[in-house]
């Protein structure tokens, strides 16, 4: 919506049928109503917000597309949507479930009255208090430690629901009549590091597993120049860019599964330096076609400059700010450029023809100011080249 607010053309691609990701699909109705995701939706529309359901990125559409098409810039919120698994014998049984799964659309569901759930986490809290209200009758939750990674709230709240806790509990394997566990042996951290005891068999007509997420792989493996972590974890740089030029993502997808609230101030957070970096882009171009110059290598500049000093000098004043805070880590020879710089300048007093481009010389120079990179105002065609 910030990028709405601000008059850029903007378009939502949604694999589902609905907007909202983890709110509209992970939070269940009776914590989060969805009445609420249909007005924002209804105010994007009414900022001139186009949305496109039913669309895979790195599936039907490659973010490749989208910069033939003319988008300057994409961003990724996709989440983690791609279910851990325990890696044990049971898990493709037919009363066996993934609990962010089961949250997407638990009616579709049919969960009996007795339910153990794999896990102790905020999802798993959520799992429990939604297999409630879908007709089980108990619902345990179990933990290989002592402790529950659950907020505090949150775990009371599954225990007002009649949600029971049990700690220490390994699972071995699920079979159709339920889980199957070994006691944990802890150490003083109350980490597990082994198991003892006689196996034990917890009846249950459905056991879901809710350890953990992460993010799915399609768009790494579709996108070129876009690396993920061992994690499967999106890399970005200080100013959330990915690992390709012009993709920009937050979120889950970059810090694994964590609360809405710091996605969304982490969303914001990005799209206000999206913003910023398009209003750098479209100064720093107004002054290179007043110029009569495109972006190029910083080399060049210093060669033109000594051929096209009325030209040059202008784009040299740009240099000139950050040269020993930008240019001078990137480029060996940024004492030489420094020194052409300020050997230039002193030339002004000389040529005043060169007052003429005084306007375009405080463009520039708000437009470095502005910059927390000289090369990528320089090289600003490659990130923000089109329209969208």
């Amino acid at each position: 919506m910030q990028v709405g607010y601000n008059g850029y053309n903007v378009t939502i691609f949604e694999e589902k049928d609905r907007i909202g990701g983890m709110l509209q699909y992970g939070i269940p109705d009776f914590r989060l109503p969805k009445t609420i995701l249909d007005r924002y939706k209804a105010r994007l529309l009414e900022l001139g917000v186009h949305i496109r359901p039913h669309v895979v990125m790195g599936g039907d559409l490659m973010i490749d597309n989208l910069f033939r098409d003319g988008y300057s810039s994409v961003f990724i919120g996709t989440g983690v949507w791609r279910p851990s698994t325990l890696g044990i014998e049971g898990e493709t049984l037919a009363n066996v479930h993934f609990g962010i799964s089961y949250l997407a659309r638990p009616v579709s569901y049919v969960i009996g009255q007795t339910v153990a759930v794999i896990g102790m986490g905020n999802v798993a809290m959520d799992v429990a208090r939604t297999a409630f209200r879908h007709g089980a009758q108990r619902v345990m939750l179990f933990q290989r430690g002592n402790k529950s990674p659950a907020s505090d709230h949150e775990m009371e709240y599954a225990r007002l629901d009649g949600a029971e806790f049990f700690f220490g509990k390994s699972i071995q394997r699920i079979t159709p009549e339920g889980p199957i566990f070994r006691n944990s042996v802890l150490n003083e951290q109350g980490r597990p590091v082994g198991v003892e005891g006689e196996e034990e068999l917890v009846k249950a007509d459905t056991t879901i597993i809710a350890i953990n997420q992460r993010p799915k792989d399609k768009l790494v493996n579709t996108t070129h120049g876009l690396e993920a972590n061992e994690r499967g974890l999106l890399i970005v740089d200080g100013n959330n860019m990915t690992t390709r030029a012009g993709v920009f993502a937050a979120g889950d997808v970059i810090t694994g599964i964590s609360f809405v609230i710091k996605a969304i101030a982490q969303g914001r957070e990005v799209v206000g330096k999206i913003i910023v970096g398009k209003v750098r882009h479209r100064q720093a171009r107004a002054v290179f076609e007043t110029l009569h110059l495109k972006p190029v290598a910083l080399a060049q500049l210093v060669d033109k400059a000594r051929e096209h000093l009325q030209l040059a000098l202008l784009v040299l004043e740009l240099l000139a700010l950050r040269v020993h805070e930008v240019v001078q880590p990137h480029y060996p020879d940024a004492r030489v450029i420094g020194a052409c710089v300020h050997q230039l300048q002193e030339v002004v007093p000389a040529h005043p023809k060169l007052r003429a481009g005084v306007e375009a010389q405080q463009h520039v120079c708000h437009a470095a100011l502005l910059a927390g990179n000289t090369v990528e105002v320089l090289g600003m065609e490659q990130a923000f080249g089109g329209e969208h």
